[in-house]
């Protein structure tokens, strides 16, 4: 066929290069990094069912995605190396001598930089656009992966300061309800929170059956005998006990003992 020897085939189109690294740079990602964009079930799996087992496997993803850059670096490196050789041959040997052995290539930076972006040759930015484009994709895909675990976590996260929030109020409406009843214990009297209701209580200790009666009445709910006599009973019977309520209220100052507290 007339003109078939020495065929030279047209050179290839920024898109057909453009196309052969997407090609190239997918190739890389499925053999050295696993698959970069795994489906929506698959990201579903695995996932772990409490805060710290998330954080967990987040950390992992992030150790997982500094190893693929790595490694993508590495080969981008000797990409770089390997396009400034070929870039450097395509010119006039008598302006740049020629470099056959590529180990020859200076691998200092400083110095490689200098020869590769000399104002002579033609700039890589092509190459270093792709690069750009390949670091970005395999951040897209941490963050792909992330999603699902970020998500999950945040309800995880929601979930638990909403329990703690309920837990706590729980305990504080405990406290409250409990410190309306009178004590039962020493530790019970002495662990009251309201200083001044504790004075109270202290005084009550001390009053005469009446006045004790009296005040009982008063309270929401009343009191009862079967409420008061327990504290009231260690009172009588333990001296050490009376010899402490009595320096409390001492040592808190004097009011009108039969005065009834806010509740």
């Amino acid at each position: 066929m007339s003109g078939a020897v020495g065929y030279n085939p047209p050179p290839l189109s920024n898109e057909d290069h453009e196309n052969l690294e997407a090609y190239r740079f997918a190739q890389f990602a499925h053999e050295k990094a696993g698959v970069y964009f795994p489906s929506a079930s698959e990201l579903q799996k695995d996932i772990p069912n409490s805060v710290d087992g998330i954080k967990s496997h987040i950390s992992q993803l992030k150790d997982r995605y500094a190893k693929d850059l790595d490694t993508l670096l590495d080969d981008q490196v000797e990409r770089y190396y390997e396009d400034a050789l070929d870039r450097y041959h395509s010119y006039d040997p008598a302006c740049l001598p020629p470099i056959d052995d590529p180990e020859e290539w200076p691998r200092d930076y400083h110095t490689f930089k200098t020869i590769y972006h000399d104002e002579n040759l033609r700039r890589p930015t092509t190459l270093i656009s792709r690069f750009n484009t390949e670091v970005t994709t395999a951040l897209a895909a941490l963050n792909e992966r992330q999603v699902p675990h970020l998500q999950k976590l945040k309800k995880l996260e929601e979930s638990e300061r909403a329990r703690k929030k309920r837990e706590e109020e729980q305990a504080a409406q405990a406290k409250r309800e409990a410190e309306k009843r009178f004590p039962r214990t020493i530790a019970d009297w002495e662990n009251h929170s309201i200083a001044t209701r504790k004075l109270w209580l202290a005084r009550f200790l001390t009053f005469s059956f009446a006045e004790k009666e009296e005040n009982m009445r008063k309270q929401n709910p009343p009191w009862t005998w079967d409420d008061v006599d327990p504290l009231n009973n260690i009172y009588k019977q333990d001296a050490n006990f009376r010899d402490k309520i009595q320096k409390f209220i001492q040592s808190h100052g004097s009011t009108d003992p039969r005065r009834k507290p806010a509740a």
